[in-house]
């Protein structure tokens, strides 16, 4: 999902004037005018993919392969994706010597794109916009990163160093910049935001009216697929203590999932799907998510607890805001949170409070059945985060790097 963020980008820029030469693995696809690089993705997948090695044994010395995997995860710095580089930056560099190129762009995860950008800078002395689509140290997406101080350590010292000698640094939220702005004073100037957004046009405001049936909520996306601590486990226990708390309450609600489940949350929904409280849709094209979207009356975000605050907003939620539907955000302190009470755009609950998710289901039902539950947020403030708008900021960087107007 995150390379839709640079997809837009460069149908946007490309609309603005810019000529654009992507720099990618050659693992995936094979058509277009990409530069492809080779890395041995078929041995990650073996590797790191659970479905992959399902039940699967090392026939040498019969040492589960999952351990293998966790071992090397532990010591593949800074990611998988670490033999990808010597191909990249040698294709990568022929062809900033062989065309005249104005400036790389490079974006995170994973973090040896950034590492590629910034060798191919110093190499070339171009001027370099590094994207932060995630935060790397503060919220990583592997948090048993902060378990092991070595590699810590060392990661941190490799942000340090791009965060040195990119031209401009972008992230995708307000709090992802303030952590990296705190972690290194001495560069803040150079620190930007400029959030994940949507590409469809705004919907117009409704108000929904409950005459008879459920409320249907839908969330879009994975839950442990995109991060492994994520879960619906207290969304599942709140729906459950609605029903044993009056049976009625199974003809009231229904939460729709689309999207890879695993095969621990599907057993986990058994009961509430017999008992018609969730459906599960599966994987669904970019079309039928959309359908889901639109015929909801609440759009869920679900995403986990974290002992700091949470730094990432899912790309779903602006996808959300274009509908103009209500939001329901079940997860931590953070972004998310912030930015979701910002615009009065929904509720925000403590994803570890089933209570707190009880309450908050029971305010949209019933605020469905006054005919009040509707997005409350000003169509100006969704505007700003179309994907045309944020690309001409894109664009705004770019021009002052080029010109060496910006701050160091």
């Amino acid at each position: 999902a995150g390379v839709n963020r640079s997809v837009s980008f460069i149908h946007y820029l490309r609309e603005l004037g810019y000529s654009c030469k992507v720099l990618t693995t050659s693992a995936f696809g094979g058509c277009g005018d990409a530069l492809r690089a080779w890395e041995p993705i078929s041995f990650y997948r073996w590797l790191f993919n659970r479905k992959v090695r399902s039940g699967i044994l090392d026939s040498e010395n019969r040492i589960p392969r999952g351990l293998l995997s966790t071992f090397l995860r532990k010591f593949l710095v800074p990611d998988a994706q670490v033999f990808w580089i010597p191909m990249a930056f040698i294709l990568g560099l022929l062809h900033i010597k062989k065309q005249r190129c104005d400036l790389i762009y490079s974006s995170f995860p994973p973090a040896s794109g950034h590492l590629i950008a910034c060798f191919l800078h110093v190499c070339t002395g171009l001027p370099w916009v590094a994207d932060f689509r995630d935060s790397w140290i503060f919220d990583p997406l592997d948090s048993q990163l902060k378990k092991f101080k070595w590699r810590l350590d060392l990661e941190q010292f490799l942000e340090k160093k791009i965060i040195k000698n990119a031209t401009v640094v972008i992230t995708a939220t307000e709090e992802s910049a303030q952590a990296l702005r705190c972690a290194y004073p001495s560069f803040s100037g150079k620190i930007n935001v400029i959030h994940n957004g949507y590409d469809s046009d705004i919907a117009p405001s409704r108000f929904v009216k409950l005459e008879s049936g459920a409320l249907i909520l839908v969330h879009t996306g994975s839950f442990s697929y995109s991060h492994s601590e994520r879960t619906p486990t207290h969304l599942f226990k709140a729906l459950h203590r609605l029903v044993e708390e009056d049976p009625i309450w199974s003809e009231r609600i229904c939460v729709v999932l689309a999207g890879a489940m695993t095969e621990e949350e599907k057993f986990a929904a058994i009961e509430l799907i017999q008992a018609g409280m969730v459906r599960l849709e599966g994987v669904v094209d970019s079309t039928e998510v959309r359908n889901l979207q639109e015929r909801a009356d609440v759009l869920l975000v679900v995403d986990h607890v974290r002992p700091w605050l949470s730094t990432n907003i899912p790309g779903k939620f602006f996808e959300y805001l274009a509908m103009r539907k209500p939001i329901l955000s079940i997860g931590g302190d953070g972004a998310v949170k912030n930015l979701l009470c910002r615009l009065n755009a929904g509720r925000h609950v403590n994803g570890q409070d089933t209570a707190a998710i009880v309450g908050a289901l029971k305010e949209f039902y019933f605020a469905g059945r006054r005919g009040i539950l509707t997005c409350k947020t000003n169509t100006s403030e969704i505007a700003q985060f179309h994907r045309g708008r944020e690309t001409q900021q894109l664009a705004d960087y770019f021009d002052k790097a080029i010109k060496g107007l910006c701050c160091q």
